[in-house]
């Protein structure tokens, strides 16, 4: 059992290392996007050539699209190349590479914009909801920044 005056220690302790009143804290943040965008209207062109589908399913298709009210997505290669048939092998190692230069692109800044290096980083969360790296953005190998070796890492999508 901790007593009121040892907890008062322990969050003194904890706002000297972070300067902050809590254990822990959002610093900063920062993001990296791929560099091609493709629109609604892209999207609904590209799936009337790609899928060989009965045009209700296809309608379906467009109509949800329709009523996600994305406007806009980023892609990292242009769209010509995306709907070109590849192997899954090839996929995922494109996705890994690109993946992970926009996640550490993204790392750098934030760590910039808090003025803090990547050795005063206790966790790094991931997210990626698309693409096919296998397990998953939270396991690369070796991680591209210079992090402490105890560095907790996840990624909420992966299963574990």
């Amino acid at each position: 059992m901790t007593t009121s005056t040892e907890t008062k220690t322990a969050t003194e302790a904890t706002q000297v290392r972070n300067g902050y009143g809590s254990p822990c804290a959002i610093v900063a943040t920062a993001t990296a996007v791929p560099p091609h965008t493709i629109t609604r209207d892209d999207v609904k062109y590209y799936m009337g050539k790609v899928f060989d589908i009965p045009e209700r399913r296809l309608e379906a298709m467009m109509s949800i699209v329709d009523n996600a009210q994305v406007h806009s997505r980023r892609m990292i290669f242009p769209i010509d190349y995306t709907v070109e048939s590849r192997s899954l092998e090839k996929t995922n190692q494109e996705y890994m590479q690109h993946a992970i230069e926009l996640g550490q692109r993204a790392a750098e800044e934030c760590l910039k914009r808090a003025g803090m290096t990547a050795q005063d980083i206790d966790m790094i969360i991931t997210v990626s909801c698309t693409g096919f790296m296998i397990p998953s953005l939270a396991l690369p190998a070796p991680w591209p920044l210079d992090v402490r070796p105890i560095i907790c890492n996840r990624d909420p999508m992966a299963t574990r």
